[in-house]
């Protein structure tokens, strides 16, 4: 049986939030490094995926919310991503409505698909505070080590 009761409050984001949680927390708690993980050959092949990854790993390392062990969970956002704008302009461009050779009419599966993509980004994007009710009590620190760390990052990215 599986753990009852929310989810736990990762320690980054109680961290940003000056949250009395963490006096409460225990201290032998996994907080892996800050990074942002290496791009997926998955991601890569999708340009709607690619430009949300170049997006969003940045601002996410930022804040301390990304790590090598997120791939799969960012790779997930960001495919998800790149479903909803592929099939929106599917939809753009398309009947909604679609005429069966018995006359009858029905709605186009593509909408059904949209809506999973969107169902399924809302899902990823609360484990990265991507809402604003996600990100409600989030506070940043502008210290030059934070800048000095994510420009450390980057560039062993880039490089």
């Amino acid at each position: 049986m599986g753990k009852r009761g929310p989810k736990p409050t990762p320690t980054s984001q109680l961290k940003l939030r000056n949250s009395q949680v963490l006096k409460t927390r225990a201290s032998d708690e996994v907080e892996p490094q800050i990074d942002i993980p290496p791009c997926p050959p998955i991601i890569k092949k999708n340009k709607e995926a690619k430009k949300e990854w170049d997006r969003i790993t940045p601002l996410l390392a930022k804040i301390y919310l990304l790590s090598e062990q997120d791939l799969a969970m960012i790779s997930g956002y960001c495919q998800a991503w790149a479903e909803v704008i592929q099939t929106t302009e599917y939809l753009d461009n398309n009947p909604w409505i679609i005429t069966a050779s018995t006359g009858g009419q029905y709605q186009t599966p593509m909408i059904g698909i949209r809506n999973k993509a969107w169902e399924k980004l809302n899902r990823y994007a609360g484990h990265f505070g991507l809402s604003p009710s996600a990100r409600a009590g989030l506070t940043v620190e502008t210290k030059q080590a934070t800048k000095d760390k994510l420009a450390d990052i980057l560039s062993r990215r880039s490089g």
